[in-house]
């Protein structure tokens, strides 16, 4: 796909979350538990060690519930935290006039562009499916320590799966930062970030997205400013760190599949 999906300029998209829209940390979690909340998952992922990581380690925590219409996938990564609201979809029998489509909502993450996420889920999905589906999906960024993309698109993925709708594959993503010395950060800090998106001469950085394990990258998006060679850099390191996530992501959905097969009514 092409690299100018997603982008982190408010002055380019007027449809980039806000920050005056960030909800309480019980809005979500509080609303859910009055209406007697199915848990369906509750996941630690392993921890990877990597010398070129922020702060050494990083560790996927999934925590899934499923209420009365609606699924909510809570996602820890470090400090960032977030969940992804998705609906019931609504498929073309139930009413007329039907539009298929996705609709995205995100809060509490500025810089993140609502239509990146919406065409980046679409891609996830085989048009067969998208072509008869509607879903409204809402990200809610509680914490933003960096590397929110990576984090929704595969809380997303555990979220479409655990309401059975049918993705393409599993969905590994990472963010790699590149310094003006040339150094490498694999899911960098939201300052990090920031200085890339600010456009600070040599901080630049990569986040790629991969569909099952190949060596194939299916999207990527470059913000700030460096040297080629750098970036070029990141990329491949973005591309192999992707795929290192792999086996992790498919123990993850392993699990997921398993405990839907026992539970009666989790995934319809």
């Amino acid at each position: 796909m092409a690299d100018d999906i997603l982008v982190s300029s408010d002055e380019e998209y007027g449809d980039s979350s806000s920050e005056d829209e960030r909800p309480s940390m019980s809005e979500i979690p509080d609303t859910l538990t009055y209406r007697f909340p199915k848990e369906i998952m509750v996941f630690d992922g392993d921890k990877i060690v990597d010398s070129h990581l922020h702060d050494g380690e990083r560790n996927l925590q999934i925590y899934l519930k499923r209420c009365s219409d609606k699924l909510c996938a809570f996602a820890s990564f470090g400090n960032t935290r977030l969940c992804c609201l998705l609906n019931t979809p609504v498929n073309e029998a139930d009413i007329e006039d039907f539009e298929a489509g996705v609709s995205v909502k995100v809060s509490g993450a500025p810089y993140v562009s609502e239509t990146s996420l919406r065409d980046l889920i679409k891609y996830i999905i085989p048009s067969s499916v998208m072509d008869r589906t509607f879903l409204q999906v809402r990200f809610i960024v509680y914490s933003d320590s960096g590397a929110v993309v990576p984090v929704a698109l595969m809380t997303a993925m555990f979220a479409l799966t655990a309401t059975a709708i049918e993705v393409k594959g599993l969905v590994t993503a990472v963010t790699v930062l590149t310094d003006p010395d040339g150094n490498l950060t694999i899911d960098p800090s939201k300052e990090m970030e920031q200085k890339a998106r600010d456009r600070i001469p040599g901080y630049a950085y990569v986040t790629a997205m991969k569909v099952m394990k190949d060596d194939h990258v299916r999207w990527f998006d470059m913000e700030g400013l460096s040297k080629a060679t750098n970036l070029r850099a990141a990329f491949k390191k973005a591309s192999e760190s992707a795929s290192l996530q792999y086996p992790q992501m498919a123990k993850m959905v392993q699990q997921l599949t398993e405990r839907g097969k026992n539970v009666e009514g989790m995934l319809g």
